[in-house]
């Protein structure tokens, strides 16, 4: 390490060359992790806008996209504020709370309770018939309906209402054993996180629930790759044979309350800034990763 007035001139000697490649590397690599992301998202944008939908009676194995009305299949989820069956839910409860850093300077933000996302197994249907909607394989699920979504305030001091309570309850009990929901309408279970947002400190503070949902009777788009699945009896009909999963080629999965066209927005709106900023990141990191070996550093 060389001194020249105020700066310290950096050489391969002031530190490990592993750790200073490995560092220099990381920028490069996050880089371009985002121009790929950015490049997939559009790819997936096209190949969306370009699929054409199909029937559910003309269904053949391979990728499709399809159209229809959302029919349970096995299983719904029961949320409050709506008396709608759903097959998909995403609910968060937050509190606001008032937090100082190190530096005692205060933030007011809103801290998540809880949270929790289900999915079930669901047909689609359309005037042709209907296919089964795979519930595996991490779908990629967009809500876009404003009825599809509710957001309720609690002001502090107010009392929460017994159905959100207990749909929290109902809700971790499902992810602390899984079970159905269906079956867990006991109000007598203990809920670490209901007592939590109860306490007496928490209740004299702001509080918000967010949910979003796919509602059985609702339409829907959906966008993976039809696979052949065990039919199941003399009488199975095309909803028996097919079954929608990922598409395995291009690893998209894509369920929406909305048309191809929107959910090819969806993907394709942050691209231009993700690649950019991909291509911005990877350069400067390139060149100093270049550069390294002689880096003027202020003091």
């Amino acid at each position: 390490m060389l001194l020249t007035g105020e700066a310290v001139l950096w050489t391969a000697e002031a530190g490990s060359p592993v750790t200073i490649f490995i560092l220099l590397s990381i920028p490069v690599l996050v880089g371009l992790a985002m121009v790929y992301r950015g490049f997939n998202s559009w790819r997936t944008a096209r190949l969306i806008k370009d699929t054409s939908a199909e029937t559910a009676q003309s269904v053949a194995a391979g990728r499709v996209e399809l159209t229809g009305t959302v029919q349970d299949h096995d299983a719904t989820v029961e949320l409050p504020y709506t008396d709608r069956e759903c097959v998909y839910v995403t609910t968060e409860f937050e509190i606001k709370k008032t937090v100082t850093d190190k530096d005692g300077e205060t933030e007011t933000k809103w801290v998540t309770k809880h949270h929790d996302e289900v999915v079930h197994p669901f047909y689609l249907e359309d005037d042709t018939g209907k296919v089964l909607i795979s519930a595996d394989e991490n779908p990629e699920i967009t809500i876009v309906d404003d009825a599809h979504t509710t957001e309720k305030y609690y002001d502090a001091g107010h009392q929460l209402p017994e159905e959100l309570t207990e749909y929290i309850r109902r809700s971790e009990k499902r992810q602390s054993d899984g079970g159905d929901d269906e079956l867990l309408g006991v109000t007598s279970h203990s809920s670490p996180t209901v007592n939590n947002i109860t306490r007496k400190e928490n209740r004299q503070r702001d509080r918000r629930y967010t949910q979003s949902f796919l509602p059985v009777g609702s339409q829907a788009y959906v966008f993976g790759r039809a696979e052949l699945r065990e039919q199941e009896g003399e009488n199975a009909g095309q909803q028996d044979i097919f079954e929608i999963k990922k598409d395995g080629a291009t690893t998209i999965f894509a369920i929406s309350d909305s048309t191809d066209e929107v959910v090819s927005k969806e993907y394709k709106r942050h691209t231009p800034l993700v690649v950019l900023l991909g291509l911005v990141m990877s350069t400067v990191g390139l060149y100093l990763f270049l550069t390294w070996s002689y880096i003027p550093i202020n003091l």
